[in-house]
Parts: structure tokens; C-alpha cells; sequence
């Protein structure tokens, strides 16, 4: 049985090839190299992200929010929330990590951890790696959140 953070490292080293998609009342991303490892919707998604990382998209009027569960079996391993923008081409992990330097809790630095930005190809397929990194959001050395 693999450790929470072995879990998160497969998954911070999958590529987006390694997901099978399931489209069903939720979503449904099961890693295919180990189908016990999965990413699953557990709300619907709301209207009304608004955030400036999201502008450089074409499509970013109808920005929204989810939150997502992996599990590892039947276990719970971690839950995030995803923001879907470029009329939903786009669905990744929120990339917004509290900048320590800051105590105020709006200002954030745009990034995504390496599982995050795994989760993001997982979830988004060819235009992730359109998209990031290079504009302005960026993908950081650290494996996890």
C-alpha cells in the first residue's frame, strides 16, 4: 500500500496521456498505470471566478469554479478547488499559493506546485501545455502544495 505522498508523486509525475476521462453527471480522470489512483468532481461548478491570471485566455467571461477530490481506492487523499475558464477548455487546480511574505490573505503569487500542473494536464489535455507555463502563471520545482 503506497504513502499519501507516494500517491502524489505518481501523480506529480504523470503526463496527460496517463488519465482516461469518464464524462458523467461528475467527472471522473482515473490514472491508468494504476487505476486505483482517481480525481473525481465533487460539486457542480459555479459561476463567477474572477481573477487576472484567467485574462490571458479568449474565453475567460465565463470563468468558474469545482471542487475536486483523488482518492486512492476508496480513501480520500486530497481535495482542491479547480477553476474551468476558456469556455472551458481550461480546467485547472486554483493556482493560487499564499504568498508568505504577505499577511493579507488577497494577495497571492500565481503558481502551480508539480502536482498541481499534473492534475491540470490530467484535467485539460493539449491546451494546458499551450498555455503554461510562459504567460503568467508559472510551474514551480516543488512537487506538492
Amino acid at each position: 500500500m503506497p504513502s499519501l505522498d507516494e500517491v502524489k508523486e505518481s501523480i506529480a509525475n504523470s503526463s496527460a496521456n496517463d488519465w482516461k476521462f469518464f464524462d458523467g453527471p461528475e467527472q471522473i480522470y482515473v490514472y491508468k498505470p494504476d487505476p486505483r489512483i482517481r480525481i473525481e468532481q465533487e460539486s457542480g461548478f459555479d459561476d463567477g471566478y474572477l481573477h487576472t491570471w484567467t485574462e490571458m485566455f479568449p474565453d475567460s467571461e465565463s470563468d468558474a469554479t469545482g471542487t475536486f477530490q483523488v482518492y486512492f481506492n476508496s480513501s480520500p487523499i486530497d481535495g482542491f478547488g479547480v477553476v474551468w475558464t476558456d469556455g472551458g477548455r481550461i480546467q485547472v487546480p486554483d493556482p493560487r499559493i499564499q504568498n508568505t511574505e504577505v499577511d493579507d490573505l488577497d494577495e497571492y503569487e500565481f503558481a502551480f506546485s508539480q502536482y498541481q500542473a499534473a492534475i491540470g494536464r490530467a484535467m485539460s489535455l493539449d491546451d494546458f501545455d499551450k498555455w503554461f507555463p510562459g504567460n503568467r502563471v508559472e510551474v514551480l520545482g516543488t512537487k506538492f502544495h
